[in-house]
């Protein structure tokens, strides 16, 4: 992208009656908000000042108007008051001047003739937040989804044809109009067909017998529309959001014209009428061989959060198809909290699928969700893009005076260990012990795998592991599972007491106190280097590419093992060292089923160890060779060390 959203600056609109500026940076954009800081007015800014590069004149000005009932302005705002959204874009190539714009009551310069840029953009960007998704896709029960509103309202004006629309006559629009779906759909309902001296149309005109095969050929190009948007929905949801068991069928009926008049056998109403889209699902179960189902009512057969995925998978689907990229436009997408009816097996889908979006546009992600706005930039991170992003929280300014303004109290997201030194040279040691138990558990939760952070309670109930116990399996479990040496791995276990419980200390301002801080921290930061390293060799879905072999030779004697790895698998780095994963793997092929049985075995390192001893490696002077140099990807043919 050539072109990027650099800031936005909003005055008496919505939320903010003083001058505030949001500042994008050219970034993705992740914000943490309360309710009622103003997160969404920034949004709907952005939002209103895209669509006004469509609107007519007296529409865009009436959200500035205080006499207006539509209008958006601060309810603080005196009659006098400017009002504003302004949008301001830079480019990446030398040469080329910044762009703003800005809608007002006096000013709106999205609609200069000739700039193909406002409109391009304009096109490019979209934004949805749950209520707009709930329009779309949230039907009772008794009532099927007709998304035909939805994309009447949101989608057509930046929907673009194969060809332009032929009129009645014969002739057709200029040359670059008559192509989007809202310029089609406004010409099919303006058109008036010659009529019979009863009043109904007349069938037999050169006009009706062209009419005709117009509305065929806009239903033809819905249909392609649709066919792409189905077909990429679909792809979403069985490859990003791990719902390979669900089809969705888009369909759109013929367009309703001249239907009969209510309570009438003869006479016909001479109009068009919307037709219907709608959304289906096709369902499999794996665990009943043949066993399908078509699903009419989605809301019926679906939970809330995979009527969510249907949803957003749909939805994005749209944004994909009239996404426009290029050196003269800067797409941006907002997200404004979207997935709150996510369950928790589902966000973390939902994350990476919106992160393979930013890509290709800029992302503007902005939640209440305090969980799920933490997850994000954890897996932001942990991708190491962060240098990408913009980390944003907001709240509302509290204030004791009667009557006063709210405000919002914005700043950059500080992470935990940013939190630790801050408050660490602020003075306020306990407050930096709190975020350096918080900066622990997180590392230590990217580093475990996810069932060493569960434990099981007396009555057989599983919970999620406290810190203390976190610390332990680190240097327990973890470290056997990666056979790691024991005094390789960060040393935690002496600061528990006295760092991760506060009140382990008569005097939280010793020097001795002080110290421990700036220890354990150090401590942590290797964690968190460890935690970095993680590399994932295959995701153990037992499929071609998760194949592998191994071959251990010691002089005219060998063996050689075909196997899969049945769960993930991965490394890591300590001191510069790879240590691999103990895993589960299914032996499809072995020279020496005694040693090895083809067979589904517990550990891959107790095989290594046997052939090594069925080898006589184990034995002087014989030296055992290192385990990532006897194992090779079937599929990539790359050594298990250079993966």
């Amino acid at each position: 992208m050539d072109w990027s959203l650099q800031k936005i600056e909003l005055k008496n609109f919505k939320f903010f009656k003083e001058p505030f500026t949001f500042p994008v940076k050219g970034k993705h954009i992740l914000l943490y908000g309360e309710n009622g800081s103003g997160k969404s007015s920034i949004v709907w800014g952005l939002y209103t000042l895209m669509e006004s590069h469509r609107k007519q004149i007296p529409d865009i000005r009436k959200y500035f108007d205080p006499a207006h009932d539509q209008h958006l302005r601060n309810r603080y705002s005196q009659v006098g008051d400017d009002a504003y959204v302004k949008a301001f874009f830079e480019s990446s190539v030398p040469g080329y001047p910044p762009k703003t714009y800005e809608i007002s009551a006096g000013h709106i310069t999205t609609q200069a003739p000739g700039d193909t840029f406002i409109k391009y953009t304009a096109a490019a960007f979209d934004m949805f937040n749950y209520r707009m998704l709930a329009e779309w896709i949230y039907q009772k029960n008794s009532r099927r989804i007709d998304l035909f509103k939805g994309f009447k309202k949101d989608i057509f004006r930046y929907l673009y044809f194969s060809k332009a629309y032929t009129r009645i006559d014969g002739t057709k629009p200029a040359a670059a109009a008559g192509k989007t779906a809202e310029e089609w759909w406004d010409y099919i309902n303006k058109v008036q067909l010659p009529l019979t001296r009863r009043g109904q149309v007349n069938r037999t005109t050169a006009e009706y017998l062209r009419f005709i095969p117009l509305l065929q050929s806009f239903k033809a190009e819905m249909d392609t529309v649709l066919g792409q948007v189905e077909r990429s929905a679909n792809d979403m949801l069985h490859n990003d959001l791990g719902l390979p068991d669900i089809d969705v069928l888009l369909d759109m009926t013929a367009v309703p014209f001249n239907v009969l008049k209510p309570g009438r056998r003869r006479y016909k109403d001479g109009k068009v009428h919307d037709p219907v889209i709608s959304v289906k699902a096709h369902v499999v179960d794996p665990n009943i061989p043949g066993w399908s189902t078509d699903v009419q009512h989605l809301a019926t057969y679906f939970n809330e959060s995979k009527l969510t995925c249907i949803g957003i998978a749909i939805r994005l689907a749209i944004s994909d198809y009239k996404l426009i990229t290029g050196a003269d436009v800067a797409p941006v997408l907002c997200i404004d909290d979207l997935l709150l009816s996510l369950d928790m097996s589902t966000r973390i889908p939902m994350i990476k699928l919106l992160l393979k979006k930013a890509q290709d546009r800029q992302l503007m992600v902005f939640t209440h969700d305090r969980a799920f706005f933490e997850t994000m930039r954890m897996m932001i991170q942990e991708r190491r893009s962060d240098g990408d992003w913009v980390f944003y929280e907001m709240l509302e300014r509290k204030s004791t005076t009667p009557g006063s303004i709210p405000k919002p109290l914005f700043f950059h997201s500080k992470s935990y260990r940013d939190k630790v030194e801050y408050h660490y040279e602020q003075g306020d040691y306990p407050a930096a012990v709190n975020y350096l138990r918080k900066y622990c558990e997180q590392q230590l939760k990217k580093l475990l795998p996810s069932n060493l952070q569960l434990v099981s309670k007396t009555n057989g109930e599983v919970e999620a592991a406290d810190l203390s116990t976190l610390i332990d399996k680190m240097g327990s479990e973890f470290r056997q599972l990666y056979d790691i040496p024991i005094l390789t791995l960060p040393s935690l276990s002496v600061y528990r007491k006295r760092l991760m419980n506060p009140l382990s200390h008569d005097d939280a301002y010793t020097p001795v106190y002080k110290a421990e801080i700036i220890d354990a921290l150090s401590e942590i930061d290797k964690v968190q280097v460890i935690a970095e390293s993680k590399h994932t060799i295959c995701q153990g879905m037992l499929e071609h590419r998760d194949e592998f072999t191994m071959y251990i030779v010691n002089g005219p004697d060998s063996e050689v093992i075909n196997f899969t790895a049945m769960e993930e698998w991965t490394k890591i780095e300590v001191g510069g060292v790879s240590y691999y994963k103990d895993v589960k793997v299914r032996v499809t092929a072995s020279t020496n089923p005694a040693v090895c049985p083809i067979q589904d075995h517990d550990s891959l390192r107790i095989i290594f160890n046997t052939v090594c001893t069925s080898l006589h490696l184990d034995q002087a002077p014989a030296v055992l060779p290192p385990f990532d140099s006897t194992i090779t990807n079937r599929h990539t043919h790359q050594l298990l060390s250079a993966i």
